[in-house]
């Protein structure tokens, strides 16, 4: 039987039982840290942009005090599912002229350059 390992999700703070293996896996790519699934990690990612300078902006605030609280492609407007997609592809760049809101299909669609919307494809 494998050697479990606990950890603690950056997102939600649970409590997490994980194979040695993964843990020292992660470590070694210099992971900052764990989450319990995809959601935690989807939802620690879309809160926090680290800018260069070390301070933290929520970008996903800030584009919903300015921009309309919907997908721009559909309309789709249940907040808690909607994403803030970033323009030029920079994760870094969070003037508000660089951010748009889509719902998740039309997201992946932009970043797949399936779909051009928000200004221009990327």
């Amino acid at each position: 039987m494998a050697t479990l390992v606990e950890v603690e999700c950056l997102n939600c703070g649970r409590k997490k039982l994980i194979p040695l293996k993964h843990y020292n896996k992660n470590i070694a790519r210099n992971s900052k840290g764990f989450f319990c699934d995809l959601s935690c990690s989807a939802s620690y990612h879309n809160r926090h942009t680290k800018l260069k300078n070390g301070k933290y902006i929520r970008y996903r605030k800030l584009a919903f005090e300015h921009l309309p609280p919907k997908c721009a492609v559909c309309g789709y407007d249940v907040k808690d599912v909607l994403q803030v997609h970033h323009i030029d592809g920079n994760k870094y760049n969070n003037n508000i002229n660089n951010l748009c809101i889509l719902c998740p299909t039309h997201h992946v669609e932009v970043e797949l350059k399936l779909r051009t919307i928000c200004g221009y494809n990327k």
